[in-house]
């Protein structure tokens, strides 16, 4: 009886690593499919990006360096030099802490935060 045991539990071993085979493959096809959808939205979102810039550019009378410019002025706007945009902070007028862009009010102090600024900085 234990030969038939052995046998069984071969068996179930050997499907169990099939279909562990096919679990590996199926997830490295579904990556590979994110994976070229996204790099096919970033390419549109350059495009775009390249489009509109060179519009402004020539329209508003800009440099490169203005655009550079502003993104430094945008990237350091959470106080971090670090390539990305990150929440941006506000100092309170009355008890000067800070406190994320987006409340109306200190929530240490209770202070009301003036008219924000739609660039960063």
């Amino acid at each position: 009886m234990s030969i038939f045991w052995e046998l069984w539990q071969q068996s179930r071993i050997k499907d169990a690593e099939e279909s562990a085979s096919r679990a590996v493959h199926n997830a490295r096809s579904e990556s590979r499919q994110v994976e070229e959808r996204l790099a096919a939205r970033l390419d549109n979102i350059v495009l775009a990006q390249s489009a509109m810039w060179a519009i402004i550019k020539e329209r508003m009378k800009l440099s490169d360096q203005d655009l550079m410019d502003m993104m430094e002025r945008i990237d350091m706007a959470d106080g971090v030099r670090d390539g990305r945009m990150g929440r941006t902070m506000q100092v309170c007028p009355s008890c000067k802490r800070r406190s994320a862009e987006h409340h109306d009010n200190c929530m240490y102090c209770g202070a009301t935060f003036g008219p924000r600024s739609p660039f960063p900085g």
